[in-house]
């Protein structure tokens, strides 16, 4: 009872379909996919304008990089000419805060009386 229920359920989903019919179908479905690759190939062809050449668009993209930087630097305002000649205040009074050169002055003195004990 079981098997006959199967084959009735397998008519019941396959209908009227032969394997002619589905021979058929699938050579449609092969033919529509041929049509699509075709077409897709057509598309991806086609080509606008003359080819992209990479270092091209490189040395393009730093020309325009160079340009806007100095364009920048242009951009950054004028520099007082008087305040570039004149020296800072402290420059221009004494050095304070310098320790006096006797400690140079001790250490001439040792190395001549080394010198001296030395040549006797």
């Amino acid at each position: 009872m079981a098997m006959q229920r199967a084959g009735d359920a397998m008519k019941t989903i396959h209908g009227k379909l032969t394997p002619t019919k589905v021979d058929e179908t699938m050579d449609k479905l092969q033919e529509y996919n041929r049509l699509n690759e075709e077409i897709a190939e057509a598309m991806g062809s086609v080509n606008v304008g003359p080819p992209l050449d990479d270092t091209e668009l490189e040395d393009e993209l730093e020309a325009l990089q160079q340009q806007e930087l100095e364009d920048k630097m242009l951009e950054t305002g004028a520099v007082p000419v008087d305040s570039i000649q004149r020296l800072p205040a402290v420059a221009n009074g004494d050095i304070k805060g310098k320790a006096p050169v006797a400690a140079e002055d001790d250490e001439e003195a040792e190395l001549r009386r080394l010198q001296a004990e030395m040549a006797m």
